[in-house]
């Protein structure tokens, strides 16, 4: 399949790791964690932060990390920024925001669609620099 969404609606019922195709290839695919279980399901997983033992995993790390991915899908990681561009790029898609804090207190954003991409997937190189930030869709709700 080419997201979560697809793997879902294949039957695919139970959140693990999967490959993705890349729409547009035959080779290439991406190993992503898809959570099949929250909200209906069919969710691409882009970051995970919980406590899956040691050796935690270090999200203080540079651009160029960010830009291509770290981590490990069925523990901690960052997808990657060109790595979310592969996958989005071609339709709008749902941006869906899960928040917890040390004491357990959830919060998540009603999910709004997500049309443009942040610099870095997709984008000049000349411009990374000039923005390195996720733009929300207006009608996102704040996290609080």
């Amino acid at each position: 399949g080419f997201s979560c969404a697809d793997l879902m609606s294949a039957g695919m019922k139970k959140s693990g790791v999967f490959y993705l195709q890349i729409r547009g290839t035959t080779y290439w695919f991406l190993k992503v964690y898809c959570d099949q279980e929250t909200t209906e399901g069919g969710w691409t997983v882009i970051q995970r932060r919980d406590e899956f033992g040691e050796p935690r995993e270090n999200f203080n790390r540079d651009w160029s990390d960010y830009k291509n991915g770290f981590g490990e899908p069925s523990k901690e990681f960052w997808l990657g920024n060109e790595n979310i561009y592969m996958l989005t790029n071609n339709e709008e898609y749902t941006l869906r925001i899960e928040l917890e804090d040390f004491e357990g207190n959830k919060r998540q954003s009603i999910p709004g669609v997500v049309s443009e991409y942040p610099c870095g997937l997709g984008y000049p190189k000349e411009r990374e620099e000039e923005e390195k930030e996720l733009r929300a869709p207006a009608e996102a709700t704040t996290i609080g």
